[in-house]
């Protein structure tokens, strides 16, 4: 008896010795950006980092994972596109923009394949890229004629060296207003105004004479953008 529990319990010692650990799934995906924001045309980059981890364990000990990098390529590249992640679960790669403003969705596609089949899954961050400096006022909008103790919008758009247009998503430029009239009388309400999210600066100034010229925006201030 003693012989056959000696050898049942030598069985199943080989047993647990040769039954392969289970495979970790990267079933769990994160993407980041480390700087929020970049400058259209700008030599600046970001660094998009992806994280595998596997749920059910907690684990990010998974190398060798496939992790694609895509972006539309109006508002940058994105180097390299194909990656592999690290020991650590980790991969990454570098975006640089092009001379469009806006956010640029940055996607991954993480991909996992065994011998029970593939598991894809693609997660997004969104980069946010600022305009350039101001450059120029690309249209003025307002009325040419303006009864005596009447007031008139006055709408401005700036856009930058690229023809982005100006607008306050990380910093509300500065707008200057200046106005005359051969009586002196016109006047603005406030001389200096922020732009909106309109990528315009609208302004209100009382009528004094008829001309519309004696309303005259002056130029931009220029701020940091």
């Amino acid at each position: 008896m003693g012989r056959w529990i000696h050898a049942y319990l030598i069985v199943a010692g080989l047993l647990l010795l040769v039954t392969p650990a289970a495979a970790l799934i990267p079933d769990t995906v994160e993407i980041s950006t480390d700087t929020e924001w970049l400058t259209a045309g700008s030599s600046d980059t970001a660094t998009i980092t992806v994280q595998v981890e596997n749920s059910t364990s907690g684990s990010t000990l998974i190398g060798r994972t496939t992790v694609e990098f895509a972006v539309d390529n109006a508002f940058g590249s994105i180097t390299p596109a194909v990656a592999t992640t690290d020991a650590t679960g980790m991969a990454t790669a570098v975006f640089t923009p092009a001379t469009a403003s806006g956010t640029a969705p940055i996607t991954v596609t993480v991909s996992y394949r065994d011998e029970e089949g593939a598991l894809v899954q693609t997660k997004t961050v969104m980069q946010q890229i600022d305009h350039a400096a101001p450059y120029k006022i690309e249209n003025i909008w307002y009325e040419p004629e303006v009864t005596v103790g009447g007031t008139t919008d006055i709408a401005v758009r700036m856009v930058d060296r690229y023809g982005n247009p100006v607008d306050n998503r990380k910093i509300a430029e500065t707008v200057g207003f200046m106005v005359g009239s051969p009586s002196g009388n016109a006047a603005f309400g406030g001389a200096d105004v922020d732009v909106d999210a309109c990528r315009e600066r609208h302004h209100n100034t009382p009528g004094r004479h008829a001309a519309g010229r004696e309303h005259r925006p002056g130029k931009p201030a220029r701020t940091a953008a």
